[in-house]
């Protein structure tokens, strides 16, 4: 007859072993539960050696799991004695060694095949082996939701997984009921938020629901629309006469309650430390918002609390609110070690994982000690999740986040720990997933989305998505950029949305600001953050002409002169050009090119009477040094130079020129032109001409030409039927000169050799103006 068991198997092994063996032994074999025991199902109150004996008797297996501390532990190797002994007795295999650790065997065990199961590589193998024996099909994959944030805080919606903090929590109820204002100070990734959020609020409903009404708001550049947006009433009415303020504390619990009203609200400023941020107005924005918080502890009904930075300390002190500070800060502190193994331990207990206790104490050691650790430690969780064996993270799985950084090209300086390396692998995993394209606007949005810290550690800057937007780019490839980086894959951006429906855009958290190295090159390696603050700067005075319904606030001259140099930086193009900015310098240049006309304009204005008598006695100096000029030339037997300079002299007079002066122009002229004629008509026509520079000239018939020193024909000039030419010379610099028969004619033509192969007519007057046009005389 075949016996029967109670159980197929009947699992022994030493609590150092109970985490593989409940997270992935049992759930790889898939054994249903009633038909496998362990210790841990031993009967209450039972005599464990009774328990051990009735156990192994009624189960159809014996499975040691061995290893040294196995071989160590007093009830544990008794119960291996009996299974070894019973396995004698009835002269069956019945006992099955496994060996998770190497370790020296007793002789009674040795000389069964065991399986092999100190390397995980053959874990899925030798169970397989297990399964088999007991005729069991292989279970299906279970998909089990990670428990942990991450980089983002914990909320209300997940605070079951927010651990490590209960006794913190229970001093703030207390603190809570004794006054109206807490002030939670800490170092960043401390966190601040996930107490308030995760921790306290939670409680309170839990202790009195229905009573609280919970508004959660953050101050950013604008903390009074913010506020007021968060609390449902107009901006107006947070500045000015604040003094109804405690009226619309009720007005605001009456109109949220369904049956019954909220009796007090909660009003939670995150991240209070925004009200320091250079973009936020401090006369106009953050004393306003500071008073409002004050009045509204007017009302018995409302509680406010602030979580602040520490390392805004200073600024906290000399802030109008800090007096209220002082007297109610709550300084949260880092985890301490029992924190820490809780908010490992605990979430994954909570959806039946169980962890490596190795990995557990490695987890530890690295995150203790460290400030702002705790986003690490989630984000490090979240990384480590997907190397979950069933329901068993092993240690193995943090030497492969150590193994996957040393493939990476990332550097940080110094060797960094796991939990450095999880977040470094995770965003340059996500940055990377990126084309190009998306890669530039993905490195613009992550800088402009830095608060710098300026002597302090860097922090986020929440914008607006139309403030990560840039002129001439595509809007599909900037959303689907933006998508990338906030969807519940990568984590690295979150999205939230105002009363207004204005969404706004924020990096996860800080610890991502020094936790990527990647990121921290673009701020100090490669020299965007000078310009990113110039740009930063140039936007607050373009948003201020907005502001001014661009009606003022232009760049000055020098500020002008610095934009366009940004503007035409190569680093302009990285980290974009706003389409506002751009407008901003175009007006800037219009004004200052406008007011720079209208200055010259006033300037001449001004000055032409002056101006126009001073050029009228320049022409009637040069007039007079000309007509100078032709007698000395004249007197020195230089007849060709005072012809030009008297013919010079002739082309300046104007009708405003004094009658003085225009007759002593014309006579030195005509005597010149009278003088040389009679000169000719005594030493007879002179036929022929050499220029300055070599060339020849000569009359044929009624024409002069004009031949080149080669032999090539420049020019021929016609007499026009005017008389005969009586001469024709060159002066110093080429000019052609001519005298007609009876002084009918002069003539002065510049340049008569750069027009070859063209007839020129010698008509009455005097050739060769300034601008080759003919003047009479």
């Amino acid at each position: 007859m075949v016996k029967k068991y109670t159980y197929d198997l009947f699992i022994c092994f030493a609590n150092s072993e109970e985490s593989w063996v409940e997270g992935f032994l049992i759930p790889e074999l898939g054994i249903p539960d009633e038909r496998i025991i362990t210790r841990e199902n031993f009967r209450a109150g039972a005599d464990k050696v009774v328990e051990f004996e009735r156990v192994v008797k009624n189960s159809r297996y014996v499975l040691l799991v061995l290893s040294p501390a196995f071989l160590t532990d007093i009830w544990v190797s008794y119960g291996e004695r009996i299974a070894s002994y019973s396995r004698i007795v009835q002269q069956r295999d019945r006992l099955i060694p496994l060996i998770w650790e190497s370790c020296e065997l007793p002789l009674r065990l040795d000389v069964i095949e065991p399986l092999n199961c100190t390397d995980e590589t053959r874990w899925k193998g030798e169970i397989a082996r297990l399964r088999q024996l007991l005729e069991l099909p292989e279970p299906p994959l279970k998909n089990i939701p990670c428990p942990y944030p991450g980089l983002k805080p914990f909320t209300e919606d997940n605070h079951k997984y927010f651990c490590g903090r209960e006794g913190e929590v229970n001093k703030l109820l207390n603190r809570l009921q004794k006054s109206q204002f807490l002030a939670f100070i800490g170092p960043s990734g401390s966190g601040k938020s996930s107490l308030v959020r995760a921790g306290l609020v939670p409680k309170l409903r839990q202790r009195a629901p229905g009573k609280w009404l919970v508004k959660i708001a953050r101050p950013g550049a604008s903390p009074l629309n913010n506020l007021a947006n968060v609390l449902g009433i107009q901006p107006s009415k947070l500045t000015g006469d604040l003094s109804q303020l405690p009226w619309e504390v009720h007005q605001i619990l009456d109109s949220h309650g369904n049956t019954e009203s909220f009796e007090s609200l909660l009003l939670v400023i995150d991240q209070f430390e925004e009200i320091f941020a250079p973009d936020c107005d401090q006369e106009q924005e953050a004393r306003p918002f500071q008073d409002a918080l004050s009045r509204l502890l007017d009302s018995q009904n409302c509680y406010i609390i602030l979580t602040v930075r520490v390392d805004f300390y200073a600024n906290l002190m000399s802030a109008p609110i800090w007096p209220k500070v002082e007297q109610n800060r709550f300084e949260v502190l880092p985890l301490n070690e029992n924190g820490l193994r809780d908010a490992i331990i605990q979430p994954a207990n909570d959806v039946g994982v169980s962890i490596e206790q190795e990995l557990v104490e490695r987890l530890i050691a690295d995150a203790k000690d460290q400030p702002g650790i705790l986003p690490l430690l989630q984000e490090t969780m979240v990384e480590l999740w997907n190397h979950l064996q069933r329901r068993f993270l092993p240690a193995t799985a943090y030497k492969n986040l150590e193994w996957s950084y040393s493939e990476t090209e990332i550097s940080i300086g110094t060797q960094p720990s796991g939990l450095q390396i999880a977040i470094a692998n995770h965003a340059e995993s996500v940055w990377r997933k990126l084309s190009q394209e998306e890669q530039k606007i993905a490195r613009r949005i992550f800088l402009r989305l830095v608060q710098f810290g300026e002597g302090r550690t860097d922090t986020r800057r929440q914008q607006s998505i139309a403030q990560l937007r840039v002129a001439d780019e595509k809007d599909s490839l900037f959303e689907n950029t933006l998508h990338h980086l906030t969807n519940t894959e990568s984590r690295l951006l979150t999205l939230t949305v105002d009363k207004d429906f204005t969404t706004k855009v924020d990096i996860a958290h800080e610890a991502l600001i020094f936790g990527w190295p990647t990121l921290k090159q673009w701020i100090y390696d490669y020299g965007y953050k000078e310009s990113e603050q110039n740009r930063r700067q140039l936007m607050g005075k373009s948003q201020n002409w907005m502001n001014l319904h661009r009606k003022g606030g232009l760049l000055d001259r020098v500020e002008l002169r610095k934009a366009q140099e940004w503007l035409d930086s190569e680093n302009a193009e990285i980290l974009g050009r706003d389409e506002i900015l751009l407008e901003f310098i175009k007006a800037s240049k219009k004004a200052h090119l406008t007011g720079l006309v209208r200055n010259i304009v006033a300037t001449v204005g001004g000055l032409s009477i002056a101006t126009v008598a001073l050029w009228r006695q320049i022409d009637l100096n040069n007039i007079n040094n000309l007509t100078n000029a032709s007698k000395n030339h004249f007197s020195e037997n230089q007849q060709l130079e005072a012809l030009k300079n008297s013919i010079q002299a002739g082309q300046k007079l104007k009708f405003w020129t004094p009658e003085r002066v225009r007759l002593q122009t014309i006579a030195t002229l005509a005597k010149v032109v009278y003088e040389i004629s009679e000169v000719h008509r005594l030493e007879g026509k002179l036929k022929v001409s050499f220029s300055p520079d070599g060339n020849l000239g000569f009359i044929r018939d009624k024409e002069i030409e004009l031949w080149s020193k080669d032999g090539k024909l420049l020019n021929s000039l016609l007499q026009n039927d005017v008389g005969e030419i009586n001469s024709f010379s060159f002066s110093q610099n080429n000019d052609l000169i001519v005298s007609a028969s009876g002084g009918l004619i002069s003539g002065l033509l510049s340049c008569p050799f750069e027009s070859p192969g063209t007839k020129s007519g010698i008509g009455c007057g005097i050739l060769g103006n300034e601008d080759d046009s003919a003047v009479d005389v």
